[in-house]
């Protein structure tokens, strides 16, 4: 298992995963907003079983067709 995360702050200049993203058990992260600049990911993205993240709704992620 990965380490567990506080913030995202280092991805802040991500635009695009070449595979899946996956985000999980991190009971500190509170926020997404690195991930600001983020446009495309190939695979799935997967955000799970992080305590005190804000619920994530569809209507809260845009989605480009």
């Amino acid at each position: 298992m990965g380490s567990q995360l506080a913030s995202l702050e280092g991805l802040g200049r991500l635009i695009s995963v070449g595979g899946s993203l996956t985000i999980r058990f991190n009971p500190s992260l509170q926020s997404l907003r690195d991930l600001g600049q983020l446009t495309s990911i190939d695979g799935s993205l997967a955000i799970s079983d992080n305590e005190v993240l804000p619920l994530l709704t569809n209507q809260s992620i845009p989605c480009r067709a």
